[in-house]
């Protein structure tokens, strides 16, 4: 019976470890299969310094001559670092958040194997925090696309990108999936559908690869939360699903921007009060408020106070989920 149970414990120690050992090489290998495809993007942007009492309603009064403060107005060059991700290796596009490069004047792209490239923009979306941009040059890496239609809460998932610096570019965090369908985190005017996630992102990881135990692109990262006074990793990150940023992307490269359905109509979320008095079981849908007058809305007879629970196979349950479909 002893010798049963010493059996039974070294194939307990053995199955444990080579479950252990094939679980560090998982994340291994997707390190080296991704990281070529991650690159890191630094914008330079001209800051122009306006002379402060040229416009103030103060100094406009005639008693002081016209040009009494005419300062010149000086300029410095902004310099900000984000990540983007190799998403068509013959052509050279990237993809990476729009706030990453938006109004920049010149744009750089370092490689995993330290090239650098001048880039320029194809397109940006910035409701969306989706830009594409594309380098001229050869034997680049591209990654794989997932699908973040499949994403389960508790799934390990693996960030590449570039924070706070280049010396630390190419850094790899792991974590797991914290929430699928996250809104309503930057502004509610934006199409938001986020894959939050605990893996240590930080300024500069923007536009970033968020990666399955596969090594399949699943999001691009796009933000943080904090506690309001610090800009570093709580663990509480957010990346746009890829399936939403690739139709995005495919828009940019194709038209130079993107379109959208218009339906005509002002929506809001249901509320408790609204549960009660229209005696519904739950809060899901969307509420039209509002009809635009000759709107699509209009036309195929939706009115005031109609509530939205379902487009095509898609349930609805609020009023961003709604807008993004």
């Amino acid at each position: 019976m002893l010798r049963i149970n010493k059996i039974v414990l070294l194939f307990t120690i053995t199955f444990l470890f080579t479950i252990s050992k094939d679980f560090t090489n998982a994340f291994i290998e997707v390190s080296k299969k991704s990281n070529p495809a991650v690159v890191s993007i630094i914008s330079h942007k001209e800051v122009v310094v306006n002379n402060p009492f040229k416009s103030h309603p103060f100094f406009q009064d005639d008693f002081f001559p016209k040009d009494f403060f005419q300062f010149p107005e000086e300029s410095y060059k902004s310099n900000s670092l984000g990540s983007g991700v190799i998403i068509d290796s013959k052509n050279g596009y990237i993809i990476t958040n729009s706030h990453v490069i938006n109004k920049s004047d010149e744009i750089k792209v370092v490689l995993y194997d330290k090239r650098e490239f001048e880039a320029k923009i194809i397109g940006e979306d910035p409701l969306s925090d989706i830009a594409v941009i594309q380098i001229l040059g050869d034997k680049l890496t591209e990654v794989e696309l997932g699908d973040s239609n499949n994403l389960q809460v508790g799934q390990w998932i693996i960030a590449i990108g570039s924070p706070f610096g280049l010396h630390l570019n190419h850094t790899v965090t792991a974590g797991i999936i914290s929430a699928v369908g996250r809104t309503d985190v930057m502004s509610k005017m934006n199409y938001e559908n986020f894959i939050q996630h605990d893996a240590a992102i930080n300024p500069g990881n923007s536009g970033g690869a968020l990666l399955d135990l596969e090594g399949n692109l699943i999001g691009i990262n796009t933000a943080i939360a904090t506690d309001g006074y610090s800009r570093a990793n709580a663990g509480v990150g957010f990346a746009v699903p890829i399936n939403q940023a690739n139709k995005v992307a495919k828009d940019l490269i194709e038209n130079g921007t993107v379109k959208r359905g218009w339906l005509g109509v002002t929506i809001q979320d249901i509320t408790d009060e609204m549960k009660t008095v229209l005696d519904l079981k739950n809060k899901k849908g969307s509420l039209i408020s509002d009809i635009f007058k000759n709107s699509p809305a209009e036309k195929a007879g939706l009115k005031d106070g109609d509530i939205i629970i379902k487009v095509n196979d898609d349930f609805i349950q609020n009023s961003s989920d709604l807008r993004n479909i």
